[in-house]
Order: C-alpha cells, then sequence, then structure tokens
C-alpha cells in the first residue's frame, strides 16, 4: 500500500482534493486524502466493506507516514456529505418512475485526475458507453430486466479503461430511455473542462435510437 499512497502523494492528489472537494474544517482530524487513501486500502488489500479499516487494517497502518487510518464511521460520514439528490422522471408514454443520480462534484474531481495523470492530453480520444447492472440487496434498488433487484449506472469509459463518468440509476430503468439526456450532460462537462479531442464514440443497440444520433 505504501507503494501506492507514495504514487499518489507524486500526482499531488491532495492537492486536487483540496482545490475541488469541499472544505474540511480546520479542526476535523482527518483530510480528504486520508479519507480516501483510507478506502482504497479496503479494496486494494482485498477487504469488500469499509468495516474492514476497524477490523483488519487498523494494527497494520498504526504511525504509517502516509495517512492517518479513518475509522468506518468518519470514512462514510464524509463520503455521505458528497451526495446530491436523487431525481426522478417518466417517460412520456410510460408508468414507470425512473430513478437517477448525478454528482457534479465529483465528475469534475475524477476529470481533473484524468488531466493529471495525462489521459485526456492522447492524440485522440474514444468514448464507450453502456449500462451495466449492479446486483444488490438495497433497500432502494428495483428489479432489473435480469429478473432481479439492483442498479444499472450508465457509465463513460475514455480509451477504453479509463472511467470518465458514472451516472447512477435504478435498476428498472432500461438503458435506452433518457439515454439522450445522460450523454448530453457528458458533452457538457467535456466541453466545460475544454476537452476537444474525441475521435470516436462506441455504444451497442440501445444508443440506436434518433435523438442520441442526432446528439452525436
Amino acid at each position: 500500500m505504501n507503494f501506492v499512497f507514495d504514487y499518489l502523494n507524486k500526482l499531488e492528489i491532495d492537492k486536487l482534493c483540496h482545490a475541488h472537494l469541499p472544505c474540511v474544517a480546520a479542526q476535523s482530524k482527518y483530510s480528504w486524502k486520508d479519507v480516501f487513501y483510507s478506502l482504497k486500502s479496503v479494496f486494494l488489500c482485498g477487504g469488500d466493506s469499509v468495516e474492514d479499516l476497524h477490523t483488519h487494517l487498523k494494527s497494520h497502518f498504526v504511525d504509517n507516514p502516509y495517512l492517518r487510518l479513518a475509522s468506518p464511521d468518519t470514512v462514510l460520514r464524509r463520503l455521505s456529505g458528497l451526495t446530491e439528490e436523487t431525481k426522478t422522471c417518466v417517460t412520456k408514454r410510460g408508468v414507470v418512475t425512473h430513478q437517477y443520480c448525478t454528482n457534479r462534484t465529483l465528475e469534475n474531481f475524477n476529470l481533473e485526475v484524468l488531466k493529471k495523470i495525462g489521459i485526456l492530453d492522447s492524440r485522440e480520444l474514444t468514448l464507450d458507453y453502456d449500462n451495466t447492472i449492479i446486483f444488490n440487496e438495497k433497500q432502494d434498488s428495483k428489479m432489473t430486466y435480469k429478473r432481479d433487484y439492483g442498479y444499472q449506472p450508465g457509465v463513460c469509459t475514455v480509451n477504453e479503461q479509463f472511467v470518465l463518468y458514472i451516472e447512477n440509476r435504478n435498476g428498472n430503468s432500461d438503458a435506452k430511455s433518457f439515454q439522450r439526456d445522460t450523454l448530453e450532460r457528458i458533452f457538457n462537462l467535456l466541453e466545460t473542462k475544454k476537452v476537444k479531442k474525441i475521435k470516436n464514440f462506441r455504444a451497442d443497440a440501445a444508443s440506436y435510437q434518433y435523438d442520441v444520433v442526432t446528439l452525436l
């Protein structure tokens, strides 16, 4: 983990956090860097729950020079402070209530990280868009077309391996519905950041609709 922390420090991720995330109170013990490094430690050490910070990792990170390991409650509280309100909409002829959630703060932050590591400096950029199901048993998740509960976020990657944009949707929202609106938000975000090297756009059959082709 220290090799990862050292690499992130050299990228000055802490300065990006300070510049693009909400201000942290002066008396706060943990910075945004501590929160994100703590969360990253869970998954890179093979964990699958934020509670692993206390159960498995705490004793190994005592006096670590790269971070103050935050408690699970601290990580969840700080991350919940970044959440934005879930929005709802209905198609013109539909009866299904679609739920989706964007997050402008994290969208901007993610693009700044991609800029920092040089991904957006490529000669040309290829965007891939798809909706992917995340099966779960959360109280608010809806039935998907796979006949099980989950979420179905819209995910856009750049140059096949880097996540550019994520817009969460509930499981009952098919990939075709309101896709034009999602893509327009992606393109507006890129335009705001003055990213103009988009060479290709790839998507599956759910994008084969007049409004999407017109937008492209």
